[in-house]
Order: C-alpha cells, then sequence, then structure tokens
C-alpha cells in the first residue's frame, strides 16, 4: 500500500505529504540528545510533519540549558536547537525542538490512532548500549496507573511492548507496519528474561504539536525513565 495515504491525526483530514520510505529513511530520522562531554544519553526523532524533532522530556531536561539542546544526528554530526514547547502534564510529556534545515531526511509520519494489543512494532534507538532496532508486540494497549521508578506517584497512560531496549532508549521512537511513529520508549525492564519496555503513546500527547508554536518560557522542569 501507498505509504502516501498516511495521515497525521490532529483533527485534520489532509493526508501527509512526505515522510520515511525506506528502512534508511528510518533510521536517519532517529536522533540523539548530547550531554556531557557530548555524549548521546537519550533518543529522539524527526518528525515529517509538523517538521518537529520530539524527545522524552525527562530523560532530555538534564541536558537543556537555557532553552537549548545539542542533538547528534546520524554519521555523528551535531547541531543545537531550541526547545519549542515541553508538556508538563505528564511525567514523560514530549519536549519538541526546531529542526535544523541541516537535516537532509524526510522524518516520520505520527498517527494518534489507539495501539492495540498483538500489534508488531519496531523500535528506534540511537543511545545508550543498544542502539538500533528492536522488534516487539503490543502486550497492552493501556496500563492502568503504574510506578516508574524515581518518578513520585502513579503514572497513567502507559503500553507496554514485549521488547528489550537499554538504558538510552528513551524517547525512541515505536514504529507501525506503515512506518508511522505510534508513540515512544519512555523506561523498561533491563531483566533479558523479562523483555517489557513501556511507551508513552502518541494518542495521549499528539494533540501538543498542534500547538507547538506557543511555546513555554524557560526550560523545563527536571523530572528519568530508560
Amino acid at each position: 500500500k501507498s505509504l502516501d495515504a498516511a495521515r497525521l491525526e490532529l483533527r485534520s483530514d489532509k493526508p501527509v505529504a512526505a515522510g520515511a520510505q525506506t528502512m534508511d529513511d528510518l533510521m536517519s530520522a532517529t536522533l540523539a540528545i548530547a550531554g556531557y562531554g557530548g555524549m548521546a544519553t537519550s533518543t529522539a526523532f524527526l518528525l515529517a510533519e509538523p517538521r518537529v524533532i520530539v524527545c522524552d522530556r525527562y530523560a532530555s531536561a538534564p541536558h537543556i540549558k537555557n532553552g537549548k539542546v545539542e542533538i547528534i544526528a546520524a554519521g555523528g554530526h551535531t547541531f543545537t536547537t531550541k526547545v519549542v514547547r515541553s508538556d508538563n502534564r505528564h511525567p514523560f510529556g514530549p519536549t519538541i525542538l526546531e529542526a535544523s534545515d541541516a537535516l537532509q531526511t524526510p522524518g516520520l509520519r505520527l498517527t494518534a490512532t489507539p495501539l492495540k494489543p498483538g500489534a508488531i512494532m519496531q523500535v528506534l534507538v540511537a543511545a545508550g548500549e543498544k542502539t538500533g532496532i528492536s522488534t516487539g508486540t503490543v502486550t497492552k494497549a493501556r496500563l492502568a496507573p503504574m510506578d516508574v521508578p524515581p518518578i513520585e506517584g502513579k503514572v497513567p497512560n502507559l503500553a507496554s511492548l514485549e521488547c528489550v531496549v537499554a538504558p538510552g532508549a528513551s524517547g525512541a521512537p515505536v514504529v507501525d507496519d506503515t512506518m508511522a511513529v505510534r508513540g515512544f520508549i519512555v523506561a523498561g525492564s533491563r531483566d533479558p528474561q523479562n523483555p517489557w519496555s513501556y511507551a508513552y503513546p502518541a494518542q495521549h500527547w499528539a494533540s501538543v504539536l498542534a500547538n507547538r508554536k506557543q511555546a513555554k518560557k524557560g526550560s523545563p522542569k527536571k523530572p528519568a525513565g530508560r
């Protein structure tokens, strides 16, 4: 099926005109947040429409200084970009960043359609000890509010995947078989015998993108994850 039929589901009937078509496109749209010493600390990803970078607020917050953060792109190219908006309503709410003109890649489509148990997903990771692509199955599309140390209180609206990821995967896009982002990784088990990962589905945060021009002043609060 043509991928041109994919839609950005933010109460919009307009089809997305651009987006990843190949595995190379997927990989080049997966970025890393640079931390101390320029080391990749967590993952982020480039969207096709709106053309912005999305990352996990909790994982990226310690590395945002004066509203700016350094990004590591494919091939090790680095650039500094600005925070557009940060969603503080959820512990893992996304932080939206400006996309540099130097990023000559289509970016990823986004769909806010709810996840369904049994759906096979791919997770693209650009930081940490386990980079590359992992494949997993959605086990539960919406978990009851749960403990995610060291977050205080119960965390709502997460989905579980049978998929192994490692520290550095926070913010990694969870992509379906149409190459559309359905959410991003926020935490997971470190036990290979218990391969559970937790994602924050796009259905709960896609609306933040529709209001992306109304950036909040100041750096986002430091909230941790994977």
